[in-house]
């Protein structure tokens, strides 16, 4: 039986840094050598070879989608954690990266193939954030949508009484005890059906983390945070906001996060956002502290007045950028924004929100995710 990720945290740590990993293997094209695979994984993952078992059962999942697989890999991605030797912080952070826009006021942007790990972390730490054009293929995009479209269609299938029984591979709840905070948090996430978490959508997840890797933005992110990152079970969302949306609030992340700890947030567009849906308004640029909340016209004690905002932003105006399908923004708990609600609003937004944190700060009431 499948344990929860509360209970894999409180496996023994384990240092694995003298075990071999596995050698490559050919694509399976047979359901023997599949079978095979997956016994090999299943075999790693009871030895608490987490990682292993992963890259393994993930070569497999490229033969087609396995809904037993998928419900594994998030559950083997959640325990990997806690078996790892405590992870060493950077010891000069924030680091020092030359500003790549030094004559720029307003929010720096590149193409995917001008993406780099300085790019990255000059942008953040000099402007706040990086809008980067084609992270992904924009057909890639649609089919990362229609994937949202499945998961909210699992979740609507629910009452406000989860039925396992009704679970499909696109909405299987994360098995978490009731007061943990991601537990807690999920009505809130969930409400108006404008997210869903991408743990509680097993083949979203899957299927996200192989594209994740294609762009090439995670070794980036472990260079400048000097650390391999992992993904939030609590913070990365599969978004779907609706054109009926009416109201929204600026907020730094770190409010509630913390500001000590160590992020880059990917939000990826997978639909036209920021003309007839809506998009994101950003405050382009690097901020230190954590506005003043709760005042200014605020909805709750933890987010930013619109007057406050505006005032932050001083002579930098705020940024509300078009985006194209595939295209992406990087930024970290520090970045003040919002949920951008043009005028004429008549299509929903389709993005994801991967939040992406060092261990050796990871605000572990969060869920840490292998990626």
């Amino acid at each position: 039986m499948a344990l929860s990720c509360n209970q894999a945290s409180s496996l023994p740590r384990t240092d694995r840094s003298e075990t071999p990993m596995t050698a490559p293997l050919d694509l399976p094209t047979q359901a023997g050598s599949l079978d095979s695979m997956r016994a090999r994984a299943e075999s790693m993952a009871s030895e608490r070879r987490y990682a292993e078992a992963i890259a393994l059962a993930s070569q497999a999942l490229q033969a087609g989608p396995d809904e037993a697989l998928e419900r594994l890999l998030v559950e083997w991605r959640c325990r990997e954690f806690d078996t790892r030797p405590a992870s060493q912080a950077r010891p000069d952070w924030p680091p020092a990266y030359a500003d790549p826009f030094p004559q720029l006021r307003g929010l720096p942007e590149v193409e995917k193939d001008q993406l780099s790990a300085d790019m990255l972390a000059g942008s953040i730490l000099h402007h706040g954030s990086l809008l980067v054009r084609g992270l992904i293929d924009p057909s890639v995009a649609a089919s990362m949508a229609e994937g949202v479209d499945q998961a909210f269609a699992g979740r609507m299938a629910q009452s406000d009484e989860y039925d396992q029984a009704l679970a499909t591979p696109w909405y299987r709840r994360l098995p978490l005890p009731p007061d943990h905070l991601v537990e807690r948090s999920r009505e809130f996430v969930e409400s108006g059906f404008a997210g869903v978490y991408m743990a509680d959508s097993p083949r979203m997840l899957a299927r996200f983390i192989e594209l994740l890797h294609g762009t090439g933005v995670v070794p980036m992110i472990a260079e400048y945070m000097g650390e391999e990152p992992f993904l939030s079970a609590g913070k990365t969302t599969l978004r779907r906001v609706p054109s009926s949306m009416k109201t929204t609030s600026w907020h730094q992340d770190g409010a509630f996060l913390g500001q000590s700890i160590r992020s880059v947030n990917l939000w990826l567009s997978l639909s036209d956002c920021g003309v007839d849906a809506s998009g994101l308004d950003i405050v382009p640029r690097r901020l230190d502290y954590l506005a003043e909340r709760g005042t200014g016209g605020a909805y709750f004690d933890w987010d930013v007045g619109d007057q406050v905002a505006r005032s932050v932003a001083g002579d930098i105006p705020v940024v509300s950028p078009v985006f194209r399908p595939g295209d992406a923004v990087l930024f970290d708990h520090m970045m003040l924004h919002r949920t951008g609600l043009p005028a004429n609003m008549t299509r929903d937004r389709y993005a994801i929100e991967a939040w992406m944190f060092a261990p050796s700060s990871y605000p572990l009431q969060h869920l840490p995710l292998y990626i």
